[in-house]
């Protein structure tokens, strides 16, 4: 699954589904991150549910149930949203690079 980041250069701003603007709004929502773009607060539970009623695709509560659940997530910048996606339990595997392993080293 991709764990993706409240940044401005998100793939969901650069598909045009928000405006940088708007995406980075969402944090005064409590949101921090996303899993499949269903949207994480910091301990990993689900928030802003209006837009994951938009999604195509698994539910959280079906990524959950998954015994064996890969997460691809790059950078450093994605550490507390890489984080809250292992608190929730939708990621058992993470595949990153150098410079996000290290962040979560400090962000535990």
């Amino acid at each position: 699954v991709g764990i993706g980041g409240l940044l401005s250069s998100s793939t969901l701003v650069g598909a045009g589904y928000f405006t940088p603007e708007e995406f980075l709004g969402l944090k005064d929502a409590g949101a921090i991150g996303d899993v499949c773009c269903h949207f994480l607060d910091a301990e990993g539970e689900a928030c802003l549910t209006e837009y994951s009623e938009r999604v195509v695709g698994l539910t959280l509560e079906q990524i959950r149930l998954i015994p064996k659940v890969i997460g691809v997530a790059t950078g450093a910048e994605k550490a507390q949203s890489v984080a809250a996606a292992i608190r929730g339990g939708y990621v058992s595997t993470l595949v990153c690079d150098r410079e996000l392993a290290e962040a979560l080293e400090i962000e535990r």
